[in-house]
C-alpha cells in the first residue's frame, strides 16, 4: 500500500508511529517531495512528573536544532502549543501515581502549520505497560 505524505499532521503521526526503517523511508519521501516540508524526530522518556517539566522544552530544542522552525517568538510559540496538545495524549492525567513514559515524537511543518505527534508506552509497572498517542497542531 502506498501512502501519500502530503499533509503535515499525517506525516508527523506516521513518523511517530514508525520503526527505524519506516522512519527513513518517510524522511526520504518527504525530501523527495520537495514541497517545503521539514521533519524532525526525537525520543523522550522519564516519569510523568519529569516529562511534564521537560517535554515542551525538548520538543522546542529538537525543532530548532533540526531546522524545522526558526528561533522566532511566533514559531517557538506554535511549537509550545502543539507540544502541549500532544503531551495531553501521552501523559495519564487521571491518576496521582507517577508512571513512566517513553515516546517517539515527530515535529513537522510546511512553513504555515506545525504538527507534533507522540507515540509510545506508559506504565506504573512493567505489568501495566500500554500504548499512548498524542497529537497537536498549530498555525505558525
Amino acid at each position: 500500500m502506498e501512502i501519500k505524505l502530503t499533509r503535515i499532521g499525517k506525516i508527523a503521526i506516521l513518523a511517530a508511529l514508525s520503526d527505524e526503517s519506516e522512519e527513513e523511508t518517510i524522511k526520504a519521501d518527504v525530501l523527495a517531495g520537495n514541497n517545503n516540508i521539514r521533519l524532525a524526530v526525537t525520543f523522550i522518556s522519564g516519569t510523568r512528573g519529569k516529562i511534564n517539566e521537560t517535554f515542551t522544552r525538548n520538543i522546542l530544542n529538537a525543532a530548532i536544532q533540526n531546522n524545522v522552525i526558526r528561533k522566532t517568538p511566533g514559531q517557538m510559540h506554535a511549537v509550545l502549543h502543539a507540544a502541549l496538545e500532544a503531551l495531553q495524549g501521552v501523559t495519564p492525567q487521571t491518576t496521582s501515581v507517577s508512571s513512566s513514559v517513553k515516546v517517539k515524537v515527530a515535529i513537522c511543518t510546511d512553513g504555515v502549520w506545525l504538527a507534533v505527534a507522540a507515540y509510545g508506552d506508559s506504565a506504573v509497572s512493567p505489568f501495566t505497560n500500554h500504548e499512548r498517542c498524542g497529537f497537536g497542531i498549530m498555525h505558525l
